[in-house]
């Protein structure tokens, strides 16, 4: 009588693990395109937020996203939002789109939703494409964007998303002051006259010769 409860509880706990590994198996994968980039102050980047989802199940299909993007709103400011394809593949189906903005904390909230599921999406593409913009008066430094969190929801259950593991950088710097672009420009004019002077002496060397 008493191998029965350790029985139960052995089968529950094969349970809780067998569940884990078919959520946990093939987690998704939230990235950015391009990972490093370069930009100004007052410049624009474009970054792409991307999502990969590897399934051989038609359960295992992604219905609906909802993450929320972190960056230095000291540096960066979001100037555009667009809907990215990924959510709209699979079968045609009506695909919700919605973003919230908040430059003061440096957060970007956005969700998306295929309604009626239609069996769902999955393989990889973009789910956004957001356009930063540099803050005129930052001095040269070095700026991440990453995922603050990250939620999908599969056909049955959901989706474990490896979020923690990218960053987008971005490179802001100085740009070249007058002075500078001026010395840049004479200092070509000097090395194409020099080229000149280099052939017409050539020329006169195997002419004598």
């Amino acid at each position: 009588m008493r191998a029965a409860p350790l029985v139960v509880g052995c089968l529950f706990a094969v349970a809780a693990v067998s569940g884990f590994a078919v959520t946990a198996d093939n987690p998704g994968l939230a990235d950015f395109e391009p990972s490093e980039s370069e930009a100004a102050p007052g410049e624009a980047v474009e970054i792409d937020l991307t999502m990969q989802v590897v399934s051989t199940n038609d359960d295992e299909a992604v219905e609906s996203i909802a993450y929320t993007v972190a960056y230095d709103p000291d540096v960066l400011s979001v100037v555009e939002v667009e809907q990215g394809p990924w959510m709209r593949g699979g079968d045609a189906t009506n695909v919700t789109f919605e973003t919230e903005i908040d430059d003061q904390d440096g957060r970007l909230h956005v969700s998306e939703a295929r309604e009626p599921p239609a069996g769902g999406v999955i393989g990889d593409g973009t789910t956004a494409t957001v356009v930063f913009e540099v803050d005129p008066d930052t001095t040269a430094t070095n700026t991440t964007v990453e995922y603050d969190s990250y939620e999908a929801q599969m056909l049955e259950y959901p989706l474990p998303v490896l979020d923690d593991r990218t960053e987008a950088t971005i490179a802001v710097v100085d740009e070249p002051t007058e002075a500078d672009t001026d010395d840049q420009a004479g200092f070509g004019i000097a090395v194409a006259a020099l080229a000149v002077l280099s052939v017409a002496a050539i020329a006169r060397a195997r002419q004598t010769a």
